[in-house]
């Protein structure tokens, strides 16, 4: 095998024997550092650290609040891995200049995998045994994951409920302003700007809360607007939060209502439905039996009346054919008498293209030609069809059709008859 030499020169006309820059080779040594602290990781027999933990950690090494720690991990890894401005986004791809691997690692805390801690903690120059002595010394959350203690639910009017959890906030996120206990709990924050107001030490300046007026205008025009996602929205919004904490009378009796009208709305909605589905089905059965008495009355040689041959006739798919006639016993029983009777229009057929061929009109050649089973009942059909055809029975399409269908021909041929 014949090796091309390398190239001197990117297409681009970057010389590629010139040596990497200082800048370079410090993003090396920050990849390497990296590397290293993977492979220490995974040398771990076991991790027993949860992703609680390790997000508390990253809120003390930052001095950050958990809105502020994704912009804090990004000026981070940026300064570290040498990332250009412009190239930050809510994903961000760190690329080494020693390998063509890359690596896409999410800036948003809540997505953070086991990447992008390992490319903080290296960043930092920690290792595994730094971060296990960390969470053992200064974290408070346990290694099992389970619900935020600032989430629990409390009652109405319940206080001191409240009180608590702002002050498990508070401790979890001391660095953080008291009033963003609202994104963790609304409920709890309403409650106590409604019944201890004095415990946010707001100041002057800072807008007061709407009044109950005020909030039953919005829950009003809220549910004026026909929404699929309105019940989740609602529940979610800050003036139905603070209805059920001062005004609950009133919200509950106009959910009442609420509940009322949708019931309503669905029974009709219901009904409609109900007519739609039985005009419908009334009209798929009239175009089968259309369907069929089509196919009898234009029908040349008799065939077997299947369900895929009506539904094309129908203009209908084969499943709502199945299912009307699965439904209907009437219509079944009218399409099951049809093809049992296929066997008196094959001999009515029969007899008129003999007759049409100037052959001999026998019961005999009327089974040959048609393809029947000799059997009394079978030889009755013909008798009848030549009874049928002496007193003038003619049926047009066959005979417009007689010199132009080959298969009608070419049936006869081969019971022995000459049509020359």
């Amino acid at each position: 095998m014949v090796l091309h030499p390398l190239s001197q020169k990117c297409r681009c006309g970057h010389d590629l024997r010139k040596i990497s820059s200082k800048t370079s080779s410090k993003k090396i040594s920050a990849y390497q550092r990296l590397s290293k602290f993977g492979e220490r990781t995974l040398s771990l027999d076991f991790i027993p650290w949860s992703h609680a933990q390790l997000h508390e950690i990253l809120l003390q090494l930052t001095h950050s609040t958990p809105y502020r720690l994704g912009r804090k991990y990004r000026e981070i890894l940026q300064d570290f891995y040498h990332i250009p401005t412009s190239l930050l986004s809510d994903k961000i791809t760190l690329t080494s200049e020693i390998s063509d691997l890359k690596l896409r690692l999410y800036s948003h805390p809540c997505e953070f995998r086991g990447e992008e801690y390992s490319a903080f903690f290296a960043a930092l120059d920690l290792v595994p045994e730094d971060i296990e002595e960390m969470i053992s010394s200064r974290c408070t959350v346990s290694p099992v994951r389970n619900q935020s203690p600032a989430r629990y639910r409390i009652q109405s009017n319940d206080l001191e409920a409240a009180k608590d959890a702002l002050a498990i906030f508070l401790q979890r996120y001391p660095h953080e302003n008291p009033t963003q206990l609202r994104r963790h709990n609304q409920h709890a924050y309403y409650l106590l700007r409604l019944k201890a107001p004095k415990i946010f030490n707001l100041p002057p300046y800072i807008k007061p809360l709407p009044s109950i007026e005020a909030d039953r205008e919005t829950i009003t025009n809220l549910f004026a607007h026909k929404e699929s996602n309105l019940e989740k929205k609602y529940r979610h919004s800050a003036a139905f939060t603070r209805a059920k904490i001062r005004d609950e009378e009133w919200i509950y009796k106009y959910l009442e209502i609420i509940s009322t009208q949708k019931h309503s709305l669905r029974t009709k909605k219901s009904d409609r439905a109900e007519t739609r589905k039985a005009s419908i089905k009334i009209d798929h059965e009239r175009k089968i039996v259309n369907a069929i008495n089509t196919i009898l009355r234009t029908e040349r040689r008799p065939q077997k009346l299947t369900h895929i041959r009506i539904a094309n006739q129908a203009a209908l798919l084969r499943y709502s054919v199945d299912k009307s006639l699965k439904n209907n016993q009437n219509l079944s029983n009218f399409l099951k008498k049809a093809n049992q009777d296929k066997d008196r229009r094959m001999a009515i057929w029969a007899a008129q293209v003999l007759n049409i061929s100037e052959q001999e009109l026998t019961p005999n050649n009327i089974l040959l030609v048609g393809g029947l089973v000799t059997t009394a009942k079978n030889r009755l059909f013909a008798i009848s069809a030549i009874d049928l055809v002496g007193k003038g029975f003619n049926r047009s399409v066959i005979h417009e059709s007689f010199l132009t269908d080959e298969a009608q021909r070419t049936r006869i041929r081969a019971s022995g008859m000459n049509l020359d």
